[in-house]
Order: C-alpha cells, then sequence, then structure tokens
C-alpha cells in the first residue's frame, strides 16, 4: 500500500471548511532563524550586562538628546567617546533590549496558545485513537496506509509495552542475582 499523502492545497482546503474549534498561529509570522555561524554564548554570567529598567525607559531618550546636544565635543571634550559613538551603542543596545523584551512577551504568548491548543486537543485525540483503534481492528491495513496516524494512536500503547518488557526484564534480572546470591551462601556454610 502506498501512504497517503494529501496536497498543500488539500489541506488548506479541508482546515478552511469548518469553524476551527481552536484558533491557529496567525499565518504570516516570520521567524527569525540566527545569522550564520552564531554560536551560542554562556548566558549565566550576563545578568551584570543586562540593563535596568530605569535605564531602559531613559536610553531611548537619552540617544535623542545626544543628537541635540551642539556643544557635546566643548562640554566632554576627551573625556568620553564621541557623539556618535555614544549615541549608536546606546541606540544599539536599547533596539536589542526592546526586541528581546518583544520576543519574551511574544515567547509567552506562544508558550500560552499551545499550552491551551493542547488542553483542547487532548480529548479530541483521545476520542480520535479510540475510533482509530476500532477502525485498525476492521482493517489492518490502515495502519500502513496512514503510518503518522498509527504512530500518533498506538504511541502510548507502544511505550507502555516497552515499560512492561524492561520491567519484566528488570524483575527476572534480580531474581536470577537473588538465585545467584542464595547459592552461595549456602554453598559457603560450613558443613557440621
Amino acid at each position: 500500500m502506498s501512504r497517503a499523502r494529501a496536497s498543500k492545497a488539500k489541506i488548506r482546503a479541508l482546515l478552511a471548511s469548518a469553524e476551527p474549534i481552536i484558533r491557529p498561529p496567525p499565518e504570516d509570522i516570520v521567524v527569525q532563524a540566527p545569522p550564520q555561524g552564531f554560536v551560542k554564548a554562556d548566558l549565566r554570567n550576563t545578568r551584570a550586562w543586562k540593563p535596568r529598567m530605569v535605564e531602559l525607559d531613559a536610553m531611548g531618550d537619552s540617544v535623542a538628546e545626544i543628537a541635540a546636544f551642539d556643544d557635546y565635543a566643548e562640554v566632554f571634550g576627551s573625556l568620553t567617546p564621541a557623539a556618535v559613538h555614544v549615541a549608536q551603542a546606546f541606540d544599539a543596545a536599547h533596539r536589542w533590549s526592546r526586541l528581546r523584551h518583544a520576543n519574551e512577551a511574544w515567547a509567552h504568548y506562544l508558550a500560552t496558545q499551545e499550552g491551551l491548543a493542547w488542553r483542547r486537543t487532548r480529548p479530541v485525540l483521545a476520542r480520535f485513537k479510540a475510533s482509530y483503534h476500532l477502525a485498525v481492528q476492521n482493517d489492518p491495513a490502515l495502519a500502513l496506509r496512514f503510518p503518522a496516524l498509527h504512530r500518533l494512536c498506538t504511541f502510548g500503547k507502544v511505550n507502555a509495552r516497552k515499560a512492561v518488557a524492561t520491567r519484566a526484564r528488570a524483575k527476572k534480572a534480580a531474581e536470577a542475582a537473588s538465585e545467584v546470591s542464595s547459592s552461595e551462601a549456602t554453598s559457603t556454610e560450613p558443613a557440621t
């Protein structure tokens, strides 16, 4: 039997044919990937680097004030970096922080929506699994025609069977070890 695969258009048509019971994520979301060559840094010690809320609140306006600071060079002279460098550093740090905060809020939203979606999906999945098992009992070829559905619907049973088999092996090994140790104990008893 060949695998049943639907085209993306057929999937979209199916999904559009009914009122959704769970609102799906927006289609136009673009998830950014890190730049090529990015190496994840050890972030355990970045707490000292991260800005405080007071700094974040003032940073954006500070960039504007530096741009308007006409006598910056006369006031600071060689004591600080050039105004353009200070403004650029402040602006970049502020923008990265805003982006991180927005993404943290987005990540929290995503996690919430994911949890809500799965909470509503679990009962649907349970009912589907029951129907699927009945259908496969009547037509075992369904498991071959729809392998992903088969994996989805037998996942718990396969794991349970593996767990039972593992416990049985462990019990058998423990019994064997117990028999060996008891036979060693009886063979080392002094003769009377």
